[in-house]
């Protein structure tokens, strides 16, 4: 009993899909026909010059005002320029056995403007010319910053 009620049941469900419609391969697919084709056009881009002509925006530019600092305005006497260099002797900083003078670092026996590095300590360099010695010392200007090491 339970054999043909299932076969009949198999034999009614075949008959059953096998009756409807199935859609062939050719569906209704022209929309993405249309999808396609618009995307498919050529895309205009920026042109290279137009491109150039934005600012960069990881640089950043500072802009100085000129601003005249001039004494009192003497008849018949044109103010003097005051010209201010930096001192290309200045001890900047120490560090093994090492000073930054001005912008470079120098060790023992090495020479900066004719005068020959002497001894470095921690706190100071001594220079030696044939006629002058000079001694460089560290500025301190943050007595509340302390670097100790081990």
């Amino acid at each position: 009993m339970k054999k043909l009620i299932t076969s009949g049941l198999f034999v009614v469900c075949t008959t059953l899909s096998a009756s409807t419609t199935m859609p062939s391969g050719d569906m209704d697919l022209s929309w993405v026909d249309e999808h396609i084709s618009a995307i498919a056009q050529k895309r205009v881009g920026i042109s290279n010059s137009k491109i150039n002509s934005v600012n960069n925006p990881m640089k950043i530019t500072i802009v100085k005002k000129k601003t005249k600092k001039t004494g009192p305005v003497v008849k018949g006497k044109k103010p003097k320029k005051v010209v201010v260099k930096a001192d290309p002797l200045k001890l900047k900083a120490i560090m093994n056995s090492k000073a930054l003078v001005g912008s470079k670092w120098y060790k023992v026996n090495d020479t900066i403007l004719g005068y020959k590095v002497v001894a470095i300590s921690s706190d100071k360099v001594h220079l030696s010319s044939k006629k002058k010695k000079k001694i460089l010392f560290l500025n301190k200007t943050n007595k509340s910053i302390q670097i100790k090491s081990k």
